[in-house]
């Protein structure tokens, strides 16, 4: 085991291990009323226990925290294609221009 599993390893171990304990804390049903103004609607309620509903908001906060920041760095990806595009057309010329001065170096030889 190299050292980057090891420190995985004493770090989610512990993690894992808080994470089972509040499951089991936190195993009672709740209510989830989407409904503000008739909260005993039962269309609109959901039962789950309340770690359920806990890791649902987890899930969806690092779902719209990853498509915010993908979408805050476009203009990054953006200039990095812009620039590859650019570097491309650099290393063209140059070797266009290589071949070129090859080629008068040649023939100025043979003269």
């Amino acid at each position: 085991m190299n050292l980057k599993q090891i420190v995985s390893l004493i770090i989610l171990i512990p993690v894992g291990i808080i994470l089972i304990a509040f499951i089991i804390a936190n195993r009672t049903s709740v209510a989830l009323s989407l409904n503000p103004f008739d909260t005993t609607d039962s269309n609109l309620v959901y039962h789950a226990p309340l770690f359920v509903w806990l890791f649902l908001a987890l899930a969806i906060g690092i779902i719209i925290g990853g498509i915010t920041v993908w979408f805050s760095q476009h203009r990054f990806r953006k200039a990095l294609k812009d620039t590859q595009t650019e570097l491309q057309g650099l290393k063209m010329d140059m070797s266009k221009k290589s071949n070129l001065t090859t080629t008068e170096l040649t023939i100025a030889d043979h003269s």
